[in-house]
């Protein structure tokens, strides 16, 4: 003989820990959020432009420059290879807070492939309107460069 007393109660268990798993998930969700929100850094929402900064990359030299091969977060729109003639510069967007080696970077080159360094932006706030001359490339990915100009909005 079947019990059909025990087969609600093992649902009901179920929905139970199905409620509660979905609760501490949705508690981890607000409470990161929160953090970053805190630490400036905008929110678990991928699309939320305070998750990155939007800055600039400028060619302070003389002769042009390749900026290419990004790596990190946020790498839009310079997913490719861009030339920058003498004074001109593209906007890009970087990661916020992180540093070391998983800082958002750009590959810099003379118009003839010859390397400069790297760009590797280090905001741990997002910030905006940040520009980063060619001149501060550094040897390696996880050494920031040093921008110039002043934040925006």
């Amino acid at each position: 003989m079947v019990n059909r007393e025990r087969r609600p109660r093992r649902v009901g268990i179920g929905c139970g820990v199905l409620v509660g798993g979905f609760a501490v998930f949705m508690g981890a969700l607000f409470w990161a959020d929160e953090r970053m929100l805190q630490a400036g850094c905008g929110s678990v929402d991928a699309t939320d432009p305070m998750n990155y900064s939007a800055v600039a990359i400028r060619n302070d030299s003389t002769a042009p420059v390749v900026v290419d091969q990004c790596v990190g977060g946020y790498c839009d729109p310079v997913t490719t290879s861009v030339t920058l003639q003498p004074g001109d510069q593209v906007p890009v967007h970087a990661g916020c807070g992180v540093s070391g080696a998983a800082m958002t970077s750009w590959r810099v080159t003379t118009g003839t492939g010859g390397p400069l360094g790297y760009i590797a932006v280090d905001t741990p706030r997002s910030t905006n309107g940040l520009v980063f001359p060619v001149s501060a490339a550094q040897p390696s990915r996880s050494s920031p460069a040093t921008p110039v100009g002043v934040p925006g909005p």
